[in-house]
């Protein structure tokens, strides 16, 4: 019922949407969706955004063993993000980016399937997590066509430890770009022993319809959003996004090691708003979250060696943000 609410939702805000500007010209949305990408840049020298999400029931596993099982009373995330420009030229530019990552999770009724005598009982913990990256980016031409290539070298950290030095590697080229469409085909390469694949395809695409002010922004495998301009200086993007995320975990009692990473993949669907004020942009996110990967591995294994698995069934989330661009 709720999920038929909500998409139902969505239709009815995407017939609202494409009203306001049913008259414009391509040109004039052209230039329109121009400006709007300008104000609403991906990358924000200072972004904080907090994501809660609704409760949810969830099992668990244990070296392959039934475990624990309950409900994610209360799960908020807190992200901070700094990127300031070290060097920038014309052809190549370096940054560094900080970032702070605060997870808070609170289990209630909790039931230990392995000794069922031990009561139901609540948990609470906290999780705060650091990194700090350096990129390097370099713009040239291939074929006489645009193609940019990226590197970064990050170290990692959690309040009770050290982490790992992690780094990528890619490459994108430019196949087309006109006034309304932009193809892009590239991939990247993980400089991380833990990583779950050495390299990766990327694929994007950036389309304007015609006679209409809906932009598709397709990023492959990482999201599939429709987007358009929504007051002066607002956008609104519906569709999908893949992200993923981590923190580290220690002295869980487990087994002999006393860090581990416990690692997210996660598919988001829903709305997002953005609205700018001069170099502000405020932003809200709601929707369904589907955590498909919930694992516990000891530091620097691989994914595949993890030794708990938490399985959340599907819930609400909303998300505030506010960010920042100083440049």
């Amino acid at each position: 019922m709720i999920g038929t609410k909500f998409f139902s939702a969505i239709l009815i805000l995407s017939f609202l949407c494409s009203a306001l500007n049913a008259q414009e010209s391509d040109n004039n949305k052209a230039q329109i969706q121009k400006s709007i990408n300008d104000k609403f840049s991906v990358t924000r020298t200072f972004d904080l955004q907090i994501d809660q999400y609704l409760p949810a029931n969830f099992d668990s596993k244990l070296f392959g063993q039934d475990y624990q099982s309950g409900e994610v009373a209360n799960y908020t995330k807190l992200r901070l993000t700094t990127n300031i420009p070290i060097i920038k030229k014309p052809k190549w530019t370096v940054t560094g980016t900080l970032r702070y990552k605060y997870n808070s999770l609170q289990f209630k009724k909790l039931e230990n399937r392995i000794n069922p005598d031990i009561p139901l009982h609540d948990y609470k913990d906290d999780f705060h997590y650091f990194s700090g990256t350096l990129s390097y980016t370099y713009f040239s031409k291939l074929f006489n066509k645009p193609f940019i290539v990226n590197g970064s070298l990050g170290y990692d950290a959690s309040d009770k430890g050290s982490g790992r030095l992690k780094g990528i590697v890619g490459g994108t080229f430019v196949l087309k770009k006109t006034d309304r469409t932009r193809i892009s085909l590239g991939a990247i390469v993980f400089i991380d022993p833990a990583a779950p694949i050495p390299a990766a395809p990327i694929f994007a695409v950036e389309h304007q319809f015609r006679n209409s002010a809906w932009t598709m922004d397709l990023i492959l495998p990482q999201r599939l959003l429709f987007k358009r301009s929504l007051l002066k200086n607002g956008r609104i993007s519906i569709g999908s996004e893949l992200g993923g995320d981590n923190f580290y975990v220690s002295n869980t009692g487990f087994g002999s090691n006393s860090m581990y990473d416990f690692r997210q993949m996660e598919l988001k669907t829903g709305i997002t708003y953005e609205y700018a004020v001069k170099n502000l942009i405020f932003s809200f996110k709601g929707g369904m979250s589907n955590m498909f990967q919930d694992q516990l591995i000891e530091k620097g294994k691989l994914s595949k060696d993890y030794i708990f698995e938490l399985n959340r069934k599907t819930s609400g989330y909303f998300t505030f943000g506010v960010s920042y661009n100083l440049f």
